[in-house]
């Protein structure tokens, strides 16, 4: 078990966080983010990702409906 002391309160999530993404994503989306609560993604690589997230927690709609907004802003 890793005893290193996360930044990160979701601890299921990773570490990297939806302002330091690289492109960027808009300033409106990431005000919407931060203000939800939703610091934190799981990013591998721009690839395909499974995810587990509790029913009714938005997660995995998020997951789906971000890229699209960004695509369509």
């Amino acid at each position: 078990m890793d005893t290193t002391e996360s930044p990160n309160p979701n601890r299921v999530l990773t570490n990297n966080r939806f302002s330091d993404l690289e492109p960027s994503i808009s300033e409106p989306v990431l005000e919407a983010l931060t203000q939800s609560g939703f610091d934190y993604c799981a990013l591998c690589s721009y690839q395909d990702v499974a995810v587990d997230a509790a029913t009714g927690s938005g997660k995995k709609t998020l997951a789906c409906v971000l890229p699209l907004i960004e695509i369509f802003r």
